[in-house]
């Protein structure tokens, strides 16, 4: 059979595309196949066919398709991890200012800010982070509904976009080597532990900090924090020598921090360090060394720092309080060249007004984010359920501290005393509302404000009395 089969392909001409079933016929009528084994070995035939025809298409298929790597997103091999995280706010605020003549300054608005980064690890121990945030101030991303919607060249400017801007928030490289250290340049999150009354939380320092963590213990830890930041670039000579670098400085703040934390228990622990700032260079700069009066309208006076040598210490203590959680928390500062700064100023009998403090409490869900300077109320957290309830009392004398740095919102300014009343609560997962109250008043009449914000600017005198009301709703994520 195997030669007759031979002999009929030999002699018989097909194409390589001849059909096999046509074939078999053949052999079927020569007598050559059985009418079982022809039945048999076209059922086979077919069942090739059949399973050639859907390779032949799964291979089709496969050819119209692009390439897999066409639809991934690549990245170096070096970046290890990135997260997408950020942040949504909407806010109704009504801000009031009044003056020592009674003169009011209501600004009510609504606003929005919007923050997005990313942030992750490198190989080799380097880590990053970039932002993007809504916003052309330094203490502040919010933007304010249609405060830019005018004529402008006679054309309509409704719904205008000139204010709603998009800057980089942070942009920064670090590098950890160790456990116990950690090294970051660029436009970075604040390194220092601190409140609101010296840092505004929304400042972003530039340059660079190195931060030591030691751990003594499983209860207790060490840390401290250096940080060298550009305060203003100097961008003029400030002598006629042309030489490089000669004449060039930039004014620069040096902070130093050394503190601890020693754990109680789970829910139990306390925290404190003692900072210190100091301001070097920018010789020939205008505008940051500026002579201190705390007496002037606009900039002009408010916001020098000449003479500032700053001694801060906070401390908190975090404790349950049945099944929720209890915080104490405090901040002392003093400047150190609080007598220099008032006789600039002119004002060389009122030298002892260079201190400023803040005591607070806060009340909250057990597990959330909560500190001195963090907690449901500044955007902590954002977990379904969770609250928290925060009070603090603050005074700020008119040569105490940089009026630059200080919150924008509450209160804004030197020489400012009063309360602080917030409470947030999220009624999902990613969301939180929260509910600021602040009422200020000037702590010694005899001195001006000093500092100067954009949000109180229409007010062109000292303010006597102060208060702000903030309504909240944030999509964290």
């Amino acid at each position: 059979m195997a030669a007759a089969i031979a002999s009929l392909f030999a002699t018989v001409v097909t194409p390589a595309f001849a059909d096999t079933e046509t074939l078999l016929d053949k052999l079927h009528e020569k007598g050559v196949l059985s009418d079982e084994e022809y039945q048999e070995m076209r059922t086979e035939a077919r069942a090739d066919r059949r399973a050639q025809a859907l390779k032949d298409a799964k291979e089709e298929e496969k050819k119209q398709q692009p390439p897999a790597d066409a639809a991934r997103f690549k990245m170096s091999d070096a970046i290890r991890s990135m997260e997408l995280y950020g942040d949504l706010r909407l806010r109704y605020e009504d801000r009031i200012a009044t003056s020592p003549t009674d003169a009011n300054y209501d600004r009510q608005r609504w606003r929005y800010a919007f923050r997005i980064g990313l942030r992750g690890d490198v190989s080799n121990d380097f880590f990053y982070g970039l932002r993007l945030d809504t916003g052309n101030y330094g203490r502040s991303a919010w933007v304010t509904f249609a405060d830019d919607n005018a004529a402008q060249g006679g054309k309509s400017a409704q719904a205008n976009k000139t204010n709603d801007a998009v800057n980089v928030g942070l942009a920064y490289l670090g590098w950890k080597p160790t456990s116990w250290l950690q090294v970051i340049g660029g436009r970075q999150p604040n390194p220092m532990y601190t409140t609101p009354m010296v840092w505004d939380p929304d400042i972003s320092p530039e340059g660079l900090s190195e931060k030591v963590n030691f751990k003594l213990s499983d209860n207790f830890n060490l840390f401290g924090t250096a940080g060298q930041f550009i305060y203003q670039d100097f961008s003029k000579p400030s002598t006629t020598d042309s030489g490089l670098g000669v004449g060039r400085q930039d004014l620069m703040l040096y902070a130093f921090e050394a503190g601890a934390t020693y754990k109680l228990s789970e829910e139990s622990a306390f925290k404190g360090a003692i900072n210190y700032y100091t301001y070097a260079g920018g010789q020939g700069v205008a505008d940051f060394r500026s002579t201190f009066t705390g007496s002037g309208t606009g900039y002009a006076g408010n916001i020098g720092v000449n003479d500032l040598e700053v001694i801060e210490i906070p401390l908190e203590f975090r404790f349950p309080v049945s099944k929720y959680s209890g915080l104490v928390y405090g901040n002392f500062a003093k400047n150190l060249k609080g007598s220099e700064r008032a006789t600039r100023a002119g004002f060389p009998s009122f030298g002892d007004q260079d201190k400023a403090m803040q005591i607070g409490l806060s009340l909250g869900s057990q597990g959330i984010p909560q500190g001195a300077a963090s907690g449901a109320t500044y955007g902590s957290s954002a977990k379904k359920g969770t609250w928290e309830t925060r009070v603090y009392w603050q005074r700020i004398d008119q040569f105490a501290l940089d009026p630059n740095m200080i919150d924008s919102d509450f209160f804004e300014r030197t020489n400012m005393e009063g309360w602080f009343l917030a409470a947030a609560y999220s009624p999902a997962d990613a969301i939180i509302t929260t509910a600021r109250y602040g009422n200020a008043k000037r702590a010694n009449d005899a001195l001006g404000t000093g500092g100067f914000n954009d949000d109180s600017s229409g007010l062109a005198a000292p303010i006597d009395k102060y208060k702000l009301m903030q309504f909240d709703v944030t999509l964290r994520f």
